[in-house]
């Protein structure tokens, strides 16, 4: 009889466990808040020299120092076209023209495709 007592008490003490555990994510907030990108009015100089660099999607105000400026955009474009050609590589040409690309944009600037 004892046994049956103790079993009795053990569900019990399991169902209050539940219950606090379920009130403990009812009461948490479902939204999420999101800190809003900090627009810059001016243009961004980049100060980054590498003429290779993975894409990252920017999730926040873009840093100078993983921008890299026009004149080291203007190398890296026939840089990375000419690696391309030697080991045609479609994943690398595709994430190397996403990140010049995204540099760029960064610049506010387009001169580095359309320069004569």
């Amino acid at each position: 009889m004892q046994s049956s007592f103790t079993s009795r008490d053990s569900e019990s003490e399991e169902h209050k466990q539940l219950e606090r555990r379920r009130n403990r994510f009812t009461n948490q907030s479902t939204s999420i808040i999101h800190k809003p990108i900090q627009v810059i009015n001016e243009p961004l100089i980049g100060t980054c020299e590498r003429l290779e660099k993975n894409y990252l999607r920017l999730t926040s105000a873009p840093n100078p120092s993983t921008i890299r400026p026009l004149i080291i955009l203007e190398q890296a474009f026939p840089f990375v076209l000419n690696k391309y050609k030697s080991n045609n590589d479609w994943s690398y040409i595709s994430n190397q023209l996403k990140s010049i690309r995204q540099d760029r944009f960064t610049n506010q600037s387009t001169s580095i495709i359309h320069k004569p």
